[in-house]
């Protein structure tokens, strides 16, 4: 069950029934437990009929991530895709500067140039 939390799965009854039986029945137990050695809050959730718990890390005790981040741009995504695939598909090594990067787009993909803003 640890495990199962810990890597952010549901508990619901369809997916593991043995274990949602578990969980519903000693469910306030279970949730000071995590709450106190596994700095998890067991989250009920759903309607009567799909029922489910989830885990809730506390956003403090998991490295001051916070629950709510905001999404990376779309242009940043790209760039580092860009970068993955110049150094490690490409096998560009000499790629060691933002300068070279730029140049590398420029000459290699004209195209892209003009949809992020480093060139």
């Amino acid at each position: 069950m640890v495990e199962a939390l810990k890597r952010g799965a549901h508990i619901q009854y369809e997916g593991d029934k043995t274990l949602f039986l578990y969980l519903n029945k000693y469910v306030d137990n279970l949730t000071v437990y995590f709450e106190r050695h596994e700095n998890i809050t067991i989250i009920p959730a759903g309607s009567e009929n799909e029922h489910y718990y989830f885990a809730l890390y506390h956003p403090v005790l998991r490295s001051n991530y916070s629950i709510e981040r905001s999404p990376l741009l779309k242009e940043d995504i790209l760039i580092a895709l860009l970068l993955y695939k110049a150094y490690y598909i490409d096998h560009n090594m000499e790629l060691i500067s933002v300068k070279k990067f730029v140049a590398l787009i420029r000459m290699d993909m004209p195209d892209l140039k003009s949809m992020c803003n480093i060139c």
